[in-house]
């Protein structure tokens, strides 16, 4: 196998890391009565979405709120003795398996900043006769063979493979 040598970190990556918590942490504040109060500091391992990357050692008080969710963690440092790096919580995204969460998840780990769209970009949809889109609805009969995600609680997307120029090419 290839090898080499770590000499210098030009520049520090400032994107957080979705994790969980590793299953044996997990399992270690679910049986602790007081993993939940929040009054005790914990070390606990973070296992990355993204499998090639380590394990990061959190210290928390957030302990017991973290099993069963998907977070947002930071390294902070590496010591060159240590197998794990060191990072701290940045945010909690939601349960895992949580649609909303794992949406979120993707967009954090790829990098990805959503917003709503602007009125300019709404400007440039077809227009429909009378003029407002607003107006337009799924029909009834339509609405029945559909599974709902247009709620706020949702994201969903569509990703164009190459060379894609319309909306039906996707």
């Amino acid at each position: 196998l290839p090898q080499g040598e770590v000499v210098g970190v030009v520049v520090r990556g400032q994107q957080g890391l979705v994790a969980c918590l590793a299953q044996a942490d997990e399992e270690a504040l679910t049986s602790r009565a007081s993993g939940a109060s929040g009054t005790r500091q914990e070390v606990v391992l973070a296992v990355p979405y993204d499998r090639r990357l380590p394990f990061v050692r959190i210290r928390t008080r957030l302990g017991g709120r973290l099993v069963g969710q998907r977070f947002v963690v930071r390294v902070d440092e590496w010591a060159r003795d240590s197998r794990y790096p060191s990072g701290h919580v940045v945010r909690v995204l939601g349960p895992i398996n949580d649609l909303t969460a794992e949406s979120t998840a993707v967009l954090e780990q790829t990098g990805i900043a959503w917003q709503p769209f602007c009125d300019a970009a709404l400007a440039e949809l077809p227009q429909l006769p009378g003029g407002d889109a607003s107006l337009w609805r799924v029909t009834d009969a339509e609405r029945a063979l559909r599974r709902d995600l247009t709620g706020p609680e949702y994201f969903v997307c569509s990703i164009d493979p190459p060379g894609c120029t319309d909306v039906d090419d996707a």
